[in-house]
């Protein structure tokens, strides 16, 4: 099991994103389960969520991908790798 820390950005329906992020922490199985989790939210909150690995190492080092919510993607979100 992997501990994965998710940065939660919420939306609205005119697109907006909020600037704080609220922070979750998930243990799951691998980074797949992950990605699974976070276009989940992302489609439930209507707004980005970042993908880290969880610890002390610094963000760049951990970060996995971000989902985004996406009304032409079948499943209701799309991936980006945020540089």
């Amino acid at each position: 099991m992997l501990q994965f820390e998710f940065h939660a950005y919420a939306g609205d329906e005119h697109g907006s994103v909020s600037a704080n992020a609220e922070v979750l922490t998930f243990v799951l199985k691998s980074d797949s389960a992950a990605r699974a989790k976070a276009g989940a939210l992302s489609k439930k909150i209507n707004g980005p969520v970042d993908v880290a690995f969880a610890g002390g190492d610094d963000w760049d080092n951990r970060y996995i991908t971000t989902a985004s919510p996406s009304e032409f993607h079948s499943i209701g979100y799309r991936f980006e790798r945020l540089v």
